[in-house]
């Protein structure tokens, strides 16, 4: 019973890599995007932290750099409602920090969920 389990959940794994992803496209897609982005690069760098996979200064950086973004997504989503085009360049700010966390963490072998 265990083994057809096992089996069912690296079937359904292996088919979840060949859904396509389509990149968030409005605002609201692209703010729940950075949320959940922002978390679980938190949750990565901590991961990475008690691991020795990276340095307590990285995992300092990483903090900042997350609270940085909360702050941007926090302004974004109060400038969408006053002025969309300040709220989308926040927002864009807020991603292009979180695209360079993930790739700094990935080079120093951190596994982003």
């Amino acid at each position: 019973m265990a083994k057809k389990f096992m089996l069912f959940w690296i079937l359904a794994l292996a088919g979840c890599g060949s859904l396509t992803i389509t990149k968030p496209k409005t605002f609201d897609q692209q703010y729940a995007y950075a949320l959940t982005a922002n978390a679980a690069l938190r949750e990565a760098a901590t991961t990475a932290l008690v691991s020795d996979i990276i340095s307590v200064d990285d995992a300092k950086y990483v903090l900042a750099t997350t609270d940085q973004i909360r702050t941007l997504l926090k302004d974004a989503r109060l400038l969408s409602k006053i002025t969309g085009s300040l709220g989308e360049g926040k927002l864009a700010q807020a991603l292009d920090l979180i695209d360079k966390l993930k790739v700094m963490l990935q080079k120093q072998g951190v596994t982003i969920q």
